[in-house]
């Protein structure tokens, strides 16, 4: 979907005719994620202190830069994997 957008910046006005305002794009992506990270918070997940859209600024990032520069295969899955794990490696640990 990134390159897809990426490549035609048009569908995007086009998705946000018919669905709103806001509803398309990295940025649509990036606000959904910070609606999470912070419900999260509230239960105890991600740090009280953790600025959580700025977390999902660099989520996006990660997934962005990998989406647009490489293959999706399992070397991909791997530097997605340890780009998360950094960001949240101060997050209180949850049984599974």
């Amino acid at each position: 979907m990134t390159r897809l957008m990426a490549f035609r910046p048009d569908l995007v006005v086009n998705i946000e005719a018919v669905l709103g305002t806001g509803t398309a794009g990295l940025r649509a992506v990036e606000r959904a994620i910070a609606v999470y990270l912070t419900a999260e918070q509230r239960l105890g997940r991600v740090p009280a202190g953790a600025d959580t859209e700025a977390l999902a600024l660099a989520v996006v990032g990660v997934l962005h830069h990998v989406a647009l520069t490489e293959e999706i295969d399992s070397g991909a899955d791997t530097r997605i994997r340890r780009a998360m794990a950094a960001l949240t490696d101060s997050f209180p640990a949850v049984a599974s």
